[in-house]
């Protein structure tokens, strides 16, 4: 016992040298921690401690897919703090200060994690996990398309896989007959006053 006295408290504990152990709180809880003197029991005299809980940081998602070049936005809930502020990490790609995640460019599926740090608590983190996809390379897969007849509606879908959906479709070299189109999405239509394919 430190010069003769034992310690007593609310909540938590003291050890015999008058090191107080504070309790984990969920809230700001408020803690009687006295002193009592073992050579007269009635001489005593108490402080009020108050025990705040730990800061905590979320992230939101905690994890997440998107593709090569990709954004995504992850929000920061720091907890038991009144600075709130954090500041934002990424193993890949780069991430700006408000959270939003700009995924490098690969061409290979690549993991890469995102992390906020507490500002007001450098101890206190939380990371999310991104994979980032890369994008298989775009390619028409319609082999061939069916006649069109003179003075007969015409009308074909095109397809194509690989890229990023939806295409957008447009004629980069030669031309259509006569009164048809291809639309943005794909299809070519018409009446022609030709015939052949």
């Amino acid at each position: 016992n430190m010069l003769g006295v034992t310690w007593s408290t609310t909540a938590g504990s003291v050890a015999s040298d008058g090191t107080y152990t504070a309790p984990t709180v969920s809230v700001n809880t408020n803690v009687k921690v006295t002193a009592t003197s073992v050579a007269d029991p009635l001489a005593s005299a108490s402080a009020q401690v108050t025990v705040t809980p730990p800061i905590a940081l979320s992230l939101s998602p905690s994890s997440s897919s998107v593709l090569s070049s990709g954004t995504q936005q992850f929000t920061a809930t720091v907890k038991n703090s009144s600075d709130t502020g954090v500041t934002w990490k990424t193993t890949a790609g780069w991430v700006s200060s408000s959270g939003l995640f700009h995924a490098p460019a690969v061409t290979m599926n690549t993991t890469a994690a995102v992390t906020a740090t507490s500002q007001a608590d450098r101890t206190k983190s939380s990371t999310a996990t991104v994979t980032v996809t890369s994008i298989s390379s775009l390619s028409i897969t319609t082999s061939s398309l069916s006649s069109a007849l003179s003075g007969t509606a015409y009308s074909a879908a095109l397809s194509a896989s690989g890229g990023t959906p939806p295409y957008n479709w447009s004629i980069s070299w030669g031309a259509l007959p006569p009164r048809m189109s291809l639309s943005t999405s794909g299809v070519i239509s018409g009446t022609t006053t030709e015939s052949g394919t």
